[in-house]
């Protein structure tokens, strides 16, 4: 299954290396579960059968898209404490 998404096309398990060295990455891999979890959790859409945008499309793709945009947000907020000394997730 191949995949346009703004890194080019991607094949089903195709690896994404990181822009950035791996020093540079601040979330620790239980930090971003838990930031994942935290965000996806404040999109019903995304889990909660009876929410009334469950089966819309275009509410799930907004929801994701809201997510990964937080889940951004809280990365690029670390990389900035961590350049600071302060790493908060």
């Amino acid at each position: 299954m191949e995949i346009n998404s703004e890194f080019g096309n991607l094949e089903a398990g195709d690896v994404l290396e990181p822009d950035f060295p791996e020093e540079n990455v601040t979330f620790q891999q239980e930090d971003w579960r838990r930031a994942l979890i935290e965000e996806v959790s404040f999109k019903p859409a995304l889990w909660r059968i009876q929410d009334s945008s469950y089966s819309e499309k275009d509410s799930k793709e907004q929801a994701w898209t809201d997510v990964t945009a937080n889940l951004n947000l809280r990365f690029e907020m670390n990389l900035q404490r961590k350049r600071a000394g302060v790493c908060v997730v």
